[in-house]
């Protein structure tokens, strides 16, 4: 509803049940251009939900709807979560009768804002989400609302006494497509920081990403704590290791490029958001005045000719905006030179297929990345 987009994209749907005409109304993020390379949704303007309900809203009424629900990306990031863009539409538009949220992994239902109830389903497929909705058509208006979550790992919220008849099949396909056997580890793959930013467990997206675009190097942080225990390797630890859409992106950087990336990439050592490196070893002192500085880089142990440009991979997010953490990444992605590409490969797409395509991935810490005083080395 809020995405000013080619015709092919509506605004809302209208659909009858038993006689009852309901409004489904999707509201994006308005935020979305931050999350993607410049360009990218160029065709596509964002404006803000509430102005869009604004205009909405009166077009489903005429149109017959006698209830309304709301599909919104953005979530609540807790149950007490006041001043959510949820509780903002529900408190502006209390005609709304359902409102679906998202966008931070959290398990929400039974809660109430306004007049509408509220379900938000959680994240990687864990829990399928119902709202149960009386409406009586004598004095026309709902006479019951009732959000549950229908879950498969997450237990700690309500699950509404279990799986309706008419869901069974959707939950049961879920549930297989989740517990499929894509692969095996051969041992424990752990989330902790051997180097800054690097992990067995991101180690071993790297390498997956690096299969999947023919990358010389691969620059891509930790996505959170999530690890990977021996044994077979299921469709839902996939989904626990990477929880996002990220695709893929390829740019061609040379050493100086490398540097600057590096260098800035340094500075956030002990910090939020550090990213690990896969296939590129270089050396990090300090200047006269104290500052960090990247010396000598090599690849697969040679040094590096400053003149070449090496093939490199990162997640879409990295190459976006963002919250403006990763300036010079995306200052170097954006030089002519680098050849920016955006693949349609997604980072989790590409650790799916690796571990199709390996019958055993076993945890590697590799020399790359970063050496010198100021690195710690966990053993």
């Amino acid at each position: 509803g809020n995405l000013r987009a080619p015709p092919h994209v509506q605004d809302y749907l209208i659909r009858e049940f038993d006689g009852v005409r309901v409004a489904l109304i999707g509201l994006t993020d308005p935020d979305a251009p931050r999350w993607f390379p410049p360009g990218y949704l160029s065709d596509f303007t964002f404006v803000d939900e509430r102005d869009a309900l604004r205009e909405i809203m009166p077009r489903t009424r005429s149109e017959g709807a006698a209830v309304t629900v709301v599909v919104m990306r953005r979530g609540l990031r807790s149950a007490v979560d006041r001043f959510s863009p949820p509780n903002r539409v529900a408190k502006m538009f209390p005609t709304v009768d359902v409102i679906l949220g998202g966008g931070t992994h959290r398990f929400i239902s039974g809660r109430r804002m306004g007049e509408a109830v509220y379900l938000q389903a959680g994240c990687c497929g864990r829990a399928m989400g119902e709202v149960k909705l009386l409406y009586d058509t004598t004095v026309r208006r709902l006479v019951r609302q009732e959000s549950y979550l229908l879950q498969r790992g997450a237990s700690d919220e309500q699950t509404g006494g279990g799986v309706p008849g008419d869901m069974a099949g959707d939950v049961a396909r879920i549930s297989a497509f989740m517990r499929r056997v894509v692969g095996h580890a051969g041992r424990r793959f752990s989330s902790r920081q051997y180097r800054p930013g690097q992990s067995e467990i991101q180690q071993l997206v790297c390498s997956a990403m690096a299969e999947a675009v023919k990358a010389d190097v691969v620059i891509q942080g930790l996505y959170n704590d999530e690890e990977l225990e021996t044994g077979p390797v299921r469709t839902e630890d996939v989904w626990r290791i990477v929880p996002y859409e990220d695709k893929i992106g390829v740019i061609y950087l040379d050493a100086a490029a490398l540097r600057g990336v590096l260098g800035e990439n340094a500075r956030n050592f002990g910090g939020r958001g550090v990213l690990g490196i896969w296939g590129l070893q270089y050396e990090l002192g300090r200047d006269a005045e104290g500052r960090l500085t990247v010396g000598r880089l090599k690849l697969r142990g040679a040094a590096l000719n400053g003149r070449r440009r090496l093939r490199v991979a990162v997640n879409s997010y990295l190459l976006s905006p963002g919250d403006g953490r990763y300036a010079a990444l995306r200052s170097a992605a954006l030089d002519p030179h680098a050849r920016m590409q955006l693949t349609h490969m997604s980072v989790r797409e590409a650790l799916l297929r690796y571990l199709e395509k390996h019958d055993e991935v076993l945890p590697r810490r590799s020399d790359d990345g970063a050496c010198g005083e100021d690195v710690t080395i966990v053993q």
